[in-house]
Protein backbone atom coordinates (compact mmCIF):
# COMPACT_ATOMS: atom_id res chain seq x y z
CA UNK A 1 0.00 0.00 0.00
CA UNK A 2 3.11 2.13 0.85
CA UNK A 3 4.54 2.20 -2.60
CA UNK A 4 1.15 2.38 -4.13
CA UNK A 5 0.32 5.58 -2.25
CA UNK A 6 4.19 6.97 -3.47
CA UNK A 7 3.42 5.78 -6.97
CA UNK A 8 0.25 8.04 -7.01
CA UNK A 9 1.98 11.21 -5.53
CA UNK A 10 4.65 10.82 -2.78
CA UNK A 11 2.85 13.57 -1.41
CA UNK A 12 -0.17 11.38 -0.36
CA UNK A 13 2.19 9.14 1.65
CA UNK A 14 3.57 11.91 3.51
CA UNK A 15 -0.14 12.29 4.73
CA UNK A 16 -0.85 9.30 5.70
CA UNK A 17 2.50 9.50 8.38
CA UNK A 18 2.34 12.68 9.26
CA UNK A 19 -1.26 13.30 9.13
CA UNK A 20 -3.65 15.89 6.81
CA UNK A 21 -2.30 19.53 6.25
CA UNK A 22 -5.30 21.40 8.00
CA UNK A 23 -5.14 25.60 7.26
CA UNK A 24 -5.46 27.03 10.81
CA UNK A 25 -5.83 30.62 12.83
CA UNK A 26 -4.87 31.68 15.95
CA UNK A 27 -7.81 33.01 17.73
CA UNK A 28 -8.23 35.69 20.08
CA UNK A 29 -7.30 33.57 23.07
CA UNK A 30 -4.15 33.19 21.25
CA UNK A 31 -5.24 29.24 20.51
CA UNK A 32 -4.31 27.63 17.17
CA UNK A 33 -7.45 26.33 15.97
CA UNK A 34 -9.02 25.10 12.25
CA UNK A 35 -10.01 27.80 9.91
CA UNK A 36 -13.67 28.26 8.76
CA UNK A 37 -14.20 26.82 5.06
CA UNK A 38 -15.28 30.23 4.48
CA UNK A 39 -11.55 31.28 5.09
CA UNK A 40 -10.14 28.59 2.42
CA UNK A 41 -7.92 29.78 -0.40
CA UNK A 42 -7.27 27.74 -3.34
CA UNK A 43 -4.38 26.36 -1.59
CA UNK A 44 -5.92 24.60 1.24
CA UNK A 45 -8.69 22.68 -0.66
CA UNK A 46 -6.07 21.59 -2.77
CA UNK A 47 -4.08 20.13 0.26
CA UNK A 48 -7.34 18.83 1.69
CA UNK A 49 -7.89 17.03 -1.49
CA UNK A 50 -4.44 14.93 -0.91
CA UNK A 51 -6.16 13.37 2.40
CA UNK A 52 -9.21 13.04 0.89
CA UNK A 53 -7.11 10.96 -2.25
CA UNK A 54 -5.52 9.19 0.13
CA UNK A 55 -8.02 8.18 2.08
CA UNK A 56 -10.23 6.92 -1.14
CA UNK A 57 -7.14 4.67 -1.64
CA UNK A 58 -6.85 3.22 1.64
CA UNK A 59 -10.27 2.61 1.98
CA UNK A 60 -10.83 1.20 -1.84
CA UNK A 61 -8.71 -1.66 -1.05
CA UNK A 62 -10.79 -2.72 2.52
CA UNK A 63 -13.50 -5.34 2.96
CA UNK A 64 -16.11 -4.65 4.48
CA UNK A 65 -15.04 -5.48 7.98
CA UNK A 66 -12.27 -3.52 8.08
CA UNK A 67 -14.57 -0.85 6.60
CA UNK A 68 -16.51 -0.63 9.65
CA UNK A 69 -13.20 -0.92 11.87
CA UNK A 70 -12.40 2.48 10.17
CA UNK A 71 -15.77 4.25 9.79
CA UNK A 72 -15.19 6.67 12.84
CA UNK A 73 -11.63 7.75 11.21
CA UNK A 74 -11.27 10.91 9.66
CA UNK A 75 -7.86 11.37 7.89
CA UNK A 76 -5.78 8.85 6.01
CA UNK A 77 -3.17 8.89 9.18
CA UNK A 78 -5.87 7.46 11.30
CA UNK A 79 -6.95 5.41 8.88
CA UNK A 80 -3.64 3.97 8.03
CA UNK A 81 -2.94 3.36 12.18
CA UNK A 82 -6.18 1.39 12.64
CA UNK A 83 -5.28 -0.46 10.15
CA UNK A 84 -1.62 -1.10 11.14
CA UNK A 85 -2.80 -2.05 14.61
CA UNK A 86 -5.50 -4.67 13.35
CA UNK A 87 -2.89 -5.98 11.07
CA UNK A 88 0.65 -5.90 12.43
CA UNK A 89 -0.21 -5.73 16.45
CA UNK A 90 2.49 -3.86 18.35
CA UNK A 91 6.19 -3.39 17.52
CA UNK A 92 7.03 -6.15 20.14
CA UNK A 93 7.37 -9.57 18.91
CA UNK A 94 7.62 -12.76 20.65
CA UNK A 95 9.39 -15.05 18.86
CA UNK A 96 8.97 -18.75 19.34
CA UNK A 97 10.94 -21.68 18.40
CA UNK A 98 9.67 -24.63 16.92
CA UNK A 99 11.08 -28.14 16.90
CA UNK A 100 11.76 -29.77 13.76
CA UNK A 101 9.06 -32.57 13.38
CA UNK A 102 10.95 -35.74 12.66
CA UNK A 103 9.13 -37.63 9.74
CA UNK A 104 8.87 -41.34 9.56
CA UNK A 105 9.73 -42.95 5.88
CA UNK A 106 7.45 -46.03 5.29
CA UNK A 107 10.01 -48.19 3.29
CA UNK A 108 8.52 -51.62 1.45
CA UNK A 109 10.66 -54.60 0.61
CA UNK A 110 10.14 -56.21 -2.68
CA UNK A 111 11.92 -59.96 -3.19
CA UNK A 112 11.37 -61.65 -6.35
CA UNK A 113 9.70 -64.90 -4.60
CA UNK A 114 6.64 -62.56 -4.11
CA UNK A 115 6.11 -62.04 -7.69
CA UNK A 116 7.29 -65.95 -8.68
CA UNK A 117 4.77 -67.51 -5.98
CA UNK A 118 1.61 -66.45 -7.87
CA UNK A 119 0.74 -66.50 -12.07
CA UNK A 120 -1.71 -63.51 -11.85
CA UNK A 121 0.15 -60.41 -11.42
CA UNK A 122 -3.23 -58.83 -9.63
CA UNK A 123 -2.96 -61.94 -7.10
CA UNK A 124 1.05 -61.10 -6.68
CA UNK A 125 -0.21 -57.41 -6.04
CA UNK A 126 -3.12 -58.83 -3.31
CA UNK A 127 -0.62 -60.92 -1.84
CA UNK A 128 1.66 -58.00 -1.37
CA UNK A 129 -0.93 -55.84 0.00
CA UNK A 130 -2.16 -58.10 2.20
CA UNK A 131 1.77 -58.83 4.03
CA UNK A 132 2.18 -55.04 4.01
CA UNK A 133 -1.21 -54.64 6.18
CA UNK A 134 0.11 -57.36 8.58
CA UNK A 135 3.29 -56.14 8.96
CA UNK A 136 1.96 -52.63 9.45
CA UNK A 137 -0.59 -53.71 12.07
CA UNK A 138 1.88 -55.85 13.93
CA UNK A 139 4.60 -52.53 13.44
CA UNK A 140 1.86 -50.16 15.61
CA UNK A 141 1.06 -52.49 17.95
CA UNK A 142 5.16 -52.59 18.92
CA UNK A 143 5.11 -48.72 19.09
CA UNK A 144 2.07 -48.30 21.10
CA UNK A 145 3.45 -50.98 23.81
CA UNK A 146 6.73 -49.51 23.69
CA UNK A 147 5.34 -45.98 24.41
CA UNK A 148 3.14 -47.48 27.60
CA UNK A 149 6.57 -48.65 28.56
Amino acid sequence: MKYFLIAEAYELWIIVNQGPLIPTKQNAQNETVPKDPSEFVVAYFRMMDKNAKAMKILICGLGPDECNRISPCSNAKQIWNALQTTHEGTNQIELRKEEPKKEKALVLRVSEEDESEYDDPDLAMFAKFKRFMKNSKSASKRETSGKHK
